[in-house]
């Protein structure tokens, strides 16, 4: 016997074999998988399942991450209200940013982001000098400032002059780009540094005040960070009212007020029930077509130095905090698309990737894909690819085990309901719809009696009624095992391994497409129909 023909009798010796053949079946899923969520992207696009089940998931992501790191840091916010207020109009005068920073310097904050980008410099606004004597004065008093600038063609970041020859002395340019997800729009991932080819690479700006306000340094190269968002909402976030669209961007309160729960643009969130399909939850809960509001505590700069009551919840909250000064304007470019919150200010993403940090540290959860290297993120995933064949493995022997259950069954019920026979005859005979009713009614072995007819057909519609029913039952049973299996997996990857949910939703979202599909069976069912007609006669 040659060579291929051992090859072949070895390789169906080990398809008869039960545990052979499911650790084939389960091997060549997840090889399949893996090879699916590398090329079917390319063909449909990326939205090919991932990012709606990544955006099934984040819920969960977003309960188990609890309130997180939020009471270490708060954003603020210049609205239209504020400008209005201030007798300002976009952009405000430089005097006008230097009166902010003085009125948040009064709460003794930790640090404040300066999250607009001063990009085009004023020469007749001469109160440019006000805002860098500020600056200054904030450096002295111990509470540094972090500048959001753009990079240049060379990879730098620039500022206005006079703020750029602060750089060092009494400020730190921070970098602010970010990339929407090309498909949803939405926001999954942080880079924690950014470079042009061959210039030094530029820290972000929840980097920077991570490393700088808690002494510890993230390694290098730094990974782009996959975001965890937060799910439960501060008790006080934005105050826009539900009045306008998202496309029309929600506005404040009118004269900045406080709004009532059935006027509020988001809601609370449901918890676990997040996770529920959207229509039953819209009919459990009459809000639950409204986006979760904000994680993060927000006071509006119109409220600094207000009233006693509305001073003292500002204390709590800008006092020893990290403070993100952001803008939140109608006719403003600054907003984000969260798979939380939906539209919201740019700065809250900044606010959620340095909560992510202080919450963490260098364990925060990488935004990475398999890759022929060996650096340690990548030895990860492919472990994590290790875990996710031993969760299809399971499914493969479950499903192994039923079927050899059911064909042990069918014997039995072959002999105990005869008319089995029949319905083959039923099946295969020309013209079968004529002779319906008689083929239907007799039993092998026994006269045709009218009394026994309808009981024999009440009998054979209710075996295949219960047949049906059990098939239905098993394939929810693996459903619901699939599903309970894949959130294993990635509860493995969030917080035992630091791997990005969307990258998991690849790898093991396509691997139990390949087994629920069986395109392994129907792979290995084709190779030994190849070997069969390839193996030459002895």
């Amino acid at each position: 016997m040659n060579l291929r023909a051992s090859t072949g009798a070895a390789f169906d010796a080990v398809r008869q074999n039960f545990f052979g053949k499911t650790a084939l079946q389960a091997g060549l899923a997840i090889v399949m998988g893996i090879a699916a969520s590398a090329t079917l992207p390319h063909i449909f696009g990326e939205d090919f399942a991932t990012r709606k089940a990544a955006r099934l998931y984040a819920p969960a992501a977003g309960e188990a991450y609890g309130n997180g790191s939020r009471e270490a840091l708060t954003v603020a916010l210049i609205d239209d209200i504020t400008l209005q207020r201030a007798g300002q109009t976009w952009p405000p005068s430089y005097g006008y940013y230097a009166r902010v920073l003085r009125a948040i310097k009064l709460y003794k904050p930790k640090a404040i982001f300066f999250d607009i980008a001063l990009r085009e410099f004023r020469e007749n606004d001469k109160s440019i000098s006000t805002l860098v004597d500020t600056v200054c004065t904030l450096k002295a008093a111990g509470i540094p400032v972090y500048l959001a600038s753009q990079p240049d063609a060379h990879g730098r970041l620039t500022t206005i002059p006079p703020m750029q020859a602060l750089e060092g002395k009494c400020l730190s340019q921070v970098g602010v780009t970010y990339k929407a997800d090309e498909l949803d729009h939405e926001v999954w991932e942080y880079p924690l540094e950014s470079h042009v080819d061959g210039s030094t690479p530029v820290r972000s700006a929840a980097m920077a005040i991570y490393e700088d306000l808690y002494g510890k340094p993230l390694p290098r190269p730094a990974t782009r960070m996959a975001l965890t968002w937060g799910l439960h909402p501060a008790p006080d976030g934005l105050t826009w009212i539900k009045s306008n669209s998202a496309a029309d961007n929600e506005s404040s309160a009118p004269d900045g007020k406080s709004v009532d729960a059935t006027d509020a643009y988001c809601r609370g969130d449901f918890g676990l029930m997040e996770l529920v399909p959207a229509g039953i939850r819209e009919a459990k809960f009459k809000d639950a077509d409204r986006p979760v509001c904000v994680f993060h505590h927000t006071v509006y700069v119109h409220d600094l130095g207000g009233d006693e009551d509305t001073d003292t919840r500002i204390t709590a909250e800008l006092k020893d905090k990290v403070v993100l000064l952001g803008t939140d304007r109608k006719f403003g470019g600054d907003y984000i698309n969260s798979p939380i919150n939906d539209r919201i200010p740019g700065v809250y993403l900044h606010a959620m990737a340095l909560d992510n940090l202080i919450t963490y540290g260098a364990d925060y959860k990488r935004a990475t894909s398999l890759a022929a290297t060996r650096d340690a993120d990548n030895l990860k995933l492919l472990l994590l690819t290790v875990i996710s064949l031993a969760a299809v493995a399971v499914i493969r022997i479950i499903k192994n085990r039923l079927r050899r259950t059911r064909s042990d069954i069918e014997p039995e019920n072959a002999s105990r309901h005869a008319y089995t026979s029949n319905i083959d005859v039923l099946e295969t005979t020309p013209g079968f719809p004529a002779r319906l009713r008689p083929l239907v009614m007799v039993w092998p072995g026994q006269e045709c009696e009218d009394d026994g007819r309808w009981r024999r057909a009440t009998t054979w519609i209710a075996h295949k009624g219960a047949d049906a029913l059990c098939r239905a039952g098993r394939s929810l049973l693996n459903l619901l095992l699939s599903a309970l299996l894949v959130l294993g997996v990635l509860v493995v990857g969030q917080h035992f391994l630091n791997v990005g949910f969307l990258t998991v939703v690849d790898v093991v979202g396509f691997a139990l497409a390949a087994e629920w599909l069986e395109w392994n069976e129907t792979f290995l069912d084709w190779i030994s129909q190849k070997k069969l007609e390839g193996t030459p006669n002895d």
